[in-house]
């Protein structure tokens, strides 16, 4: 009896586990269904051979597909960065030809590559489709220089110094000046190839390119001798003001301590004033200030930039009244510095947030009165006509029409027109009002004022209200911003073919 039970259920759980073994094994086959997007991820994320496996498991799988061929992509490019370069071209080769419509990728990936694998031959050539393509590639640019480090290597540095002067603008930087400082000392042009090695050296400290170009200028230094261009003093500057624009402050106060040995006159000075700067916007603010009540840089610009930071420690110290006497100064001194208008819309800000428009209003009408070139003539003029709309002020409806009128193409014009209208609304000038909301909605489709235009424009008493013929010839007056969105909704060849090659990319 016991065996005759053993022997019917020792079938049904080898059945039983069969089934589950079954399943996984299913379950671990890469399918059509299968989010390649996600495989990939994963695969960059945390490289694996198992991750990759099954990635060219799904390649293999649809080998005559699309789906293939962006695995493939996929894959050449996660083997590039993991600078696998054989494998990369391997990879991209077979992805390359089934995948026309983001081919250019495909080439990109595979010169690049190749290049680094030290097999140049032929890439200059097959980069050139990148001049070719019926679109715009995003890749372009880097292209262009990856075909001028190819040129270099080829020992033809003269065609690789004419692509990249002649593709100059838009292409990446520091990369571009690195790759032409070595076509020009590849080219036995050592002058040039100095210029452009500082250029990466003092302007873009805090990267890779900037480490290799100060290997290269010391080659260059003992190579020329005398004939070594000096930097210019703007461009010793320049190195510590990119430190400050990094945020690497330690770093940018060194550079700018050691300056001061090595320049002289204003650039000297300013050096000066930035070593206070960099200790206030590292949040020395006691250090810096002391420091720079104490330096005398004589009357100069780099005095108006010394009242500049020594009025913004006053301000985070909150000592308001001897920074309204700094920016007084400062007026008084330097009245058309860029360091006084920093300061005016600094000291203007701050008084904003305590709301006292009584101090704001005259800090931003001079902001915008004596720089009305300035890009932040628009913002300091809105707060002012904002301040009277909200106060109810009579000068209201003058000062947004001004706004309007003075800077149509700024941010603020939208809202402009939309408080124009809920003024007039306010005086019972339906006209009036309907005239603004509909040039907003006509202006600014699908934007926030915009949306409460329309709102408004329901309203009946702007329904049945002719709009005003008067404000209608105002604002025809004025020359707008080009309109946002085409009348015509229809997606050109062109778009349709960016949709189709993100989607690909995506999947990929």
């Amino acid at each position: 009896m016991m065996r005759s039970c053993l022997a019917r259920a020792i079938p049904a759980r080898w059945s039983r586990i069969h089934a589950i073994l079954l399943f996984c094994a299913v379950a671990a086959l890469p399918t059509a269904a299968q989010d390649l997007a996600s495989l990939v991820k994963a695969y960059r994320d945390t490289p694996s051979m198992a991750r990759r496996a099954r990635i060219e498991q799904l390649a293999s799988l649809h080998a005559k597909d699309q789906t293939g061929a962006l695995a493939q992509l996929a894959l050449g490019i996660a083997a590039f960065e993991q600078k696998d370069y054989d494998r990369a071209s391997r990879y991209l080769k077979a992805a390359q030809a089934r995948l026309p419509k983001i081919e250019d990728y495909a080439v990109y990936y595979l010169a690049s590559a190749r290049l680094q694998a030290r097999d140049e031959a032929g890439i200059p050539k097959q980069l050139e489709m990148f001049q070719k393509l019926p679109i715009a590639s995003p890749l372009a640019a880097r292209a262009t220089v990856l075909q001028a480090k190819a040129l270099i290597d080829l020992q033809n540095p003269a065609e690789a110094v004419r692509i990249l002067r002649e593709r100059y603008a838009g292409l990446p930087q520091p990369d571009a000046d690195l790759t032409l400082a070595a076509a020009y000392e590849a080219a036995s042009d050592p002058v040039n190839a100095a210029a452009y090695y500082q250029g990466v050296y003092f302007g873009y400290p805090d990267t890779d390119a900037a480490v290799r170009a100060a290997a290269a200028i010391v080659l260059l230094k003992n190579a020329m001798g005398s004939a070594y261009p000096p930097a210019t003093p703007e461009q010793i500057l320049k190195r510590g003001d990119r430190w400050l624009a990094a945020r690497e402050y330690k770093q940018a106060r060194q550079e700018f301590t050691s300056m001061v040995g090595e320049l002289g006159g204003l650039e000297r000075d300013q050096a000066r004033v930035r070593i206070a700067a960099a200790d206030y916007l590292s949040g020395e603010t006691p250090a810096a200030y002391r420091y720079l009540q104490s330096l005398d840089v004589g009357h100069s610009e780099a005095d108006a930039e010394r009242l500049y930071y020594l009025a913004e420690c006053q301000r985070r110290m909150n000592d308001q009244d001897d920074m309204r006497v700094t920016v007084r100064q400062l007026s008084q001194d330097y009245p058309q510095s860029p360091w006084r208008l920093k300061a005016l819309i600094s000291a203007a800000n701050s008084y904003l947030l305590q709301n006292r428009p009584d101090i704001y209003e005259p800090l931003y009408k001079a902001a915008y009165q004596d720089f009305p070139n300035d890009t932040t003539a628009a913002y300091s003029h809105w707060k002012v006509s904002w301040s009277a709309y909200i106060r109810r002020r009579p000068e209201a409806g003058e000062k947004l029409c001004e706004q309007i009128d003075h800077y149509p193409v700024a941010p603020m014009t939208g809202a402009a027109m939309y408080f124009l209208g809920r003024l007039s609304e306010r005086e019972n000038d339906f006209s009036a009002a309907r005239a603004y909301y509909t040039k907003i909605v006509s202006l600014f489709p699908n934007f926030y004022y915009s949306t409460l235009a329309l709102q408004r424009l329901s309203e009946p008493r702007l329904v049945a209200a002719e709009p005003s013929a008067k404000v209608a010839q105002f604002l025809n007056g004025i020359v707008f911003a080009d309109r946002r969105v085409p009348s015509d909704r229809e997606l050109s060849s062109t778009t349709q073919l960016r949709i189709e090659r993100a989607r690909l990319l995506i999947a990929a």
